[in-house]
């Protein structure tokens, strides 16, 4: 295998980064973001993290089934990540998944978590999609269902759920 010199390393990168910002000029854009007053109507951004209270629920009486805390974090660029104390973490991985605005105040998000069985064997996902409400205050409440697959993608379980949150600050 041929080494190439560090410099010419460091300079073809430098290149490439040139060339792609002119390329593509919003590539490498950096924005500031201001701070958001919780009292504002412009508080009905996702963007941050949450802390929420999520519920799993019957989903035909609604009954609720078990509460727990759970972290959410949106990213500005549609990411979300999940941490949960409703499931151990022996047994489920953290969540990863993404987010949209679907009107003013609405988001869609989805994440998914691998499931590993007690003996730390992989078994399959958790998959949970919600549609989020933000309202003027800026408390965060949703509606989700829940869909658990085996390893080959088979449905072996699903649920529904609601949350409420508040933004961590």
């Amino acid at each position: 295998m041929k080494r190439i010199p560090f410099k010419t390393a460091i300079g073809t990168t430098l290149l490439a980064a040139a060339l792609a910002a002119v390329s593509f000029p919003g590539l490498l854009t950096v924005s500031a973001s201001t701070p958001v007053d919780a009292s504002s109507a412009a508080n009905r951004e996702l963007i941050g993290t949450w802390e929420v209270q999520a519920s799993v629920r019957d989903c035909n009486s609604h009954a609720v089934l078990r509460s727990f805390p759970t972290l959410l974090t949106f990213g500005a660029h549609g990411t979300l990540t999940e941490s949960t104390a409703g499931i151990a973490p022996a047994v489920r991985g953290p969540g990863h998944g993404s987010w949209r605005m679907t009107d003013r105040g609405t988001y869609f998000a989805v994440f998914k978590a691998f499931r590993f069985d007690s003996a730390g064997n992989w078994i399959g996902v958790q998959t949970l999609s919600q549609e989020i409400t933000l309202d003027e205050t800026g408390a965060f409440t949703s509606n989700a269902s829940i869909q658990i697959t085996d390893t080959a993608g088979n449905i072996v379980n699903s649920g529904c759920a609601t949350s409420t949150g508040v933004r961590l600050e």
